[in-house]
């Protein structure tokens, strides 16, 4: 009987904290168009792949670069993997989710230091 009686409580926790946490289709959807700023290493991967790495790790975010000519060249010769070639900056991307995915389109990049 006390072990259905804690099931019961469990139950009703779990159900109460579910109300109190965003829907997760309803979250991905507003994640649309959302404008975020980060510090974060940017670079190439194989060529013309441009990728992010927040707080030392890639979190699978596809990045794509929009950026004026000047802002482009300031990441020019920037390599995700290599040590030497890194560069960190401070970017302002939009994202968009799309099949299971996270897109980064980069608007801005300043701030480029190199092999820090």
């Amino acid at each position: 009987m006390k072990a259905l009686f804690a099931a019961s409580l469990l139950n009703a926790a779990t159900a109460s904290h579910a109300q109190d946490l965003p829907n997760m289709g309803e979250f991905l959807a507003n994640l649309d168009g959302t404008e975020v700023a980060a510090r974060a290493d940017i670079g190439y991967l194989r060529g013309a792949d441009l990728t992010l790495r927040l707080d030392g790790m890639y979190h699978g975010i596809s990045a794509q670069a929009a950026l004026p000519r000047d802002q482009l060249a300031s990441i020019e010769g920037c390599n995700a993997r290599d040590y030497e070639t890194k560069c960190t900056a401070d970017i302002l991307a939009e994202l968009k989710f799309s099949g299971g995915r996270i897109f980064a389109t980069i608007f801005d990049v300043q701030n480029v230091t190199r092999g820090e």
